[in-house]
């Protein structure tokens, strides 16, 4: 999920139970993984512009 108002990515992850659960999160400049994508990450200031 991407917030750009508030400047923030999370990223979930469907568990076994069917279940979401936070699997990566950044907030201003911080980067963002992908559990599917191996090596697959990328810095939120690269898709959010600065306020």
């Amino acid at each position: 999920m991407i917030f750009p108002e508030l400047l923030f990515v999370e990223v979930f992850v469907l568990d076994s139970d069917e279940k979401y659960f936070l699997y990566s999160y950044a907030e201003g400049k911080g980067t963002v993984k992908s559990k599917i994508l191996e090596g697959f990450e990328f810095n939120i200031k690269d898709i959010i512009p600065d306020n």
